[in-house]
């Protein structure tokens, strides 16, 4: 029998015994297209601030269970650093470094530091200017 251009033949019960069952061939292709019914994800900001501190704990311990744990969550590693970038600059200071004594006081010694070395600048500076002041004044001297 003949349909639509393709030949179909009928198969009796008997040929097919302890054969493979034949399958159908269809001329339809299957829909390879994924629905876009994603649901968006809302993350709250405290889920946000654990995901930031548990990712950073995880680079402490240098285990490389970071990625384990992200696909746990269903997160990317781009958003945790987008969050941490974002708590950055709310903060000044990052979210783990957030109730850290020890970090604090490193940025205290640090600011200390700094304000050291701007004050032997400005002593450099004001003995440049002085030094200037006097070569000034007897080079004026001279003219005379």
């Amino acid at each position: 029998m003949i349909q639509e251009g393709r030949e179909v033949r009928s198969v009796d019960q008997s040929e097919t015994e302890g054969a493979r069952r034949a399958t159908v061939v269809s001329d339809m292709k299957p829909d390879t297209e994924v629905p876009v019914n994603r649901k968006r994800h809302y993350y709250t900001e405290r889920f946000k601030r654990e995901a930031v501190a548990k990712v950073f704990e995880l680079r402490q311990s240098g285990g490389g269970e970071i990625g384990s744990y992200l696909r746990s969550e269903g997160l990317y590693a781009s958003m945790v650093i987008k969050w941490e970038k974002q708590f950055k600059q709310e903060n000044g200071i990052s979210i783990h470094e957030k109730n850290s004594k020890e970090a604090l006081e490193q940025k205290v010694k640090s600011l200390e530091k700094e304000l050291h070395r701007t004050k032997k600048k400005l002593e450099k500076s004001v003995l440049i200017i002085e030094f200037q002041k006097k070569v000034s004044e007897f080079l004026n001297l001279n003219e005379e």
